[in-house]
């Protein structure tokens, strides 16, 4: 939108992504139709930005004359609550005007049917802004059915460099390597899935003794300063990545949160790397480490 980006700076800009931007509406619905998305046949819709007198429902009554008609208000279990006089006059998220007083704890409208006429209505964790919801909603973004073939057929669809994430064994390193996977991220996704399982820097020795220079691997997890990232390499890995070392700076400042907490460990990673006599990372080798053992 124009006056969104009126105030926009070109430095934000630079942050900016628009992944539909170079599409058209007719290229939009046929990612969506490929995707199974609910609303690849959804109808047009138009955004009322300027309307006289705030009147909305005034000019949607003119577009859509069906939406004054009168229906039920209802409950989740479909128990008639009340009656309303047009859809048009709610919105998902209110509270305010149901006219369903002394129902004991507050309702929210929840769903609007437009086909039914119904008002759905619930208490506010149902609206879908509680925690269980989020965790419902990432659970549903992983599909557990996932196996070899699928990633053979994936690769074979895709032909540019290829990241396996979340290997945790050295029979599953061999086997996405010999699928032809370019790299590898050992991970154990923060430990949070299952308690005890091996740290991803426990893995990078076994795997890159078994594989050789086969493909590269990144140690994912656990790297929380400079000296963390130094023993990875040091190990064998060819990269690591960070989550909470530069969120923390984010949480706290923001992007110069961010670009601060980069510069600190730039800065730890030059000292370090002069302290064990190192004046490139290739001079990082298993035996700049001392190995303690385990008891």
């Amino acid at each position: 939108q124009s006056y969104f980006l009126f105030a926009t700076t070109g430095e934000q800009l630079d942050f900016l992504r628009f992944p539909l931007g170079g599409m058209d509406k007719a290229e939009t619905r046929a990612h969506a139709q490929r995707l199974g998305l609910a609303v690849a046949d959804k109808p047009e819709s138009m955004d009322i930005c300027f309307v006289p007198d705030g009147d909305y429902a005034r000019i949607v009554e003119r577009l859509r004359p069906e939406a004054r008609d009168p229906g039920e208000i209802v409950d989740q279990a479909g128990t008639v609550l009340g009656q309303h006089d047009g859809i048009i006059h709610f919105t998902v998220g209110q509270r305010k005007g149901l006219g369903i007083g002394g129902m004991g704890n507050p309702l929210y409208v929840i769903k609007l049917e437009p086909e039914t006429r119904r008002v759905v209505v619930g208490p506010r964790d149902a609206l879908g802004g509680g925690a269980m919801s989020l965790i419902d909603y990432v659970n549903s973004q992983f599909d557990r059915s996932v196996t070899w073939p699928d990633l053979e057929w994936l690769l074979g669809e895709w032909n540019g460099p290829f990241v396996l994430k979340g290997v945790q064994s050295v029979a599953d390193a061999e086997q996405a390597a010999s699928l032809g996977v370019s790299a590898l991220m050992l991970s154990n996704h923060g430990g949070r899935q299952l308690d005890g399982v091996c740290a991803p820097v426990e893995l990078i020795a076994p795997v890159r003794d078994r594989l050789g220079d086969a493909l590269q691997i990144i140690c994912d997890g656990g790297i929380r300063r400079a000296t963390h990232a130094l023993k990875a390499l040091a190990l064998g890995a060819d990269a690591v990545s960070i989550g909470r070392a530069y969120l923390y700076g984010l949480a706290a400042f923001g992007q110069a949160g961010v670009a601060r907490a980069l510069d600190l460990l730039h800065a730890e990673l030059q000292r370090d790397m002069a302290l064990m006599g190192c004046q490139s990372l290739s001079d990082l080798t298993p035996d700049r480490l001392r190995l303690l053992e385990t008891p």
